[in-house]
């Protein structure tokens, strides 16, 4: 081989050299940002669930009430708009600063299309339809503890809310299935539930 033929082989090589560095950098700074976008994501996520919990405790000891039930076709969804708005006695909200949906019943949420509450014992359940079986309006009371829950939509296309689970699971260290637990989600993860505690269902 001609001193120019190695020459070129040699510039090659190193070429090729410094283009597998620079793909490998490339690669990791992708995956550092992928792991520090996901943290983010779970940071968002566990603080806004929070702050949804606090305001609806914030609200009954304000007015002496739950939030009442909507008159919206089932006997499980309760007035989350009621958190940002109201006029209710006793009344010091917005306890958050989710904005209220066209549909005038939900608030938004990030990373989802809505999100609601419900009222509904801690049975097995973990779809809209077992919420109206469930529902504590529909339970007798000496068989039922009540419950509050947040009901979270998912956007058309993601399938985010499995991960969404596994990230909440670690972060309440209660192991829960699809159907039970304080975490659920149903079954074409359309809607994920988090419960945010007892509800005293005579007020």
């Amino acid at each position: 081989m001609s001193t120019r033929g190695k020459k070129a082989l040699f510039l090659l090589k190193d070429a090729l050299i410094f283009t597998s560095i620079v793909l490998l950098v490339i690669f990791l700074t992708t995956q550092v940002f992928k792991a520090t976008q996901q943290k983010q994501e779970e940071s968002d996520l566990i603080k806004n669930l929070k702050q949804v919990g606090s305001a609806y405790y914030a609200y009954y000891l304000d007015t002496s009430y739950e939030l009442p039930l909507l008159n919206h076709g089932n006997s499980w969804e309760v007035n989350a708009v009621q958190l940002v708005s109201s006029d209710v006695d006793g009344w010091q909200g917005p306890y958050v600063s989710l904005p209220i949906n066209q549909d005038g019943v939900s608030l938004g949420f990030e990373g989802f299309e809505s999100m609601t509450l419900a009222r509904a014992t801690s049975h097995k359940w973990n779809s809209l339809e077992d919420l109206e079986k469930y529902s504590c309006k529909n339970k007798k009371s000496q068989y039922r503890k009540c419950y509050t829950w947040i009901v979270l939509t998912a956007k058309d296309g993601n399938n985010e809310i499995s991960e969404y689970i596994d990230m909440l699971e670690d972060y309440i260290t209660e192991s829960s299935k699809k159907n039970s637990g304080r975490i659920r989600a149903s079954d074409d993860y359309k809607y994920l539930f988090v419960e945010v505690g007892l509800s005293d269902v005579s007020k």
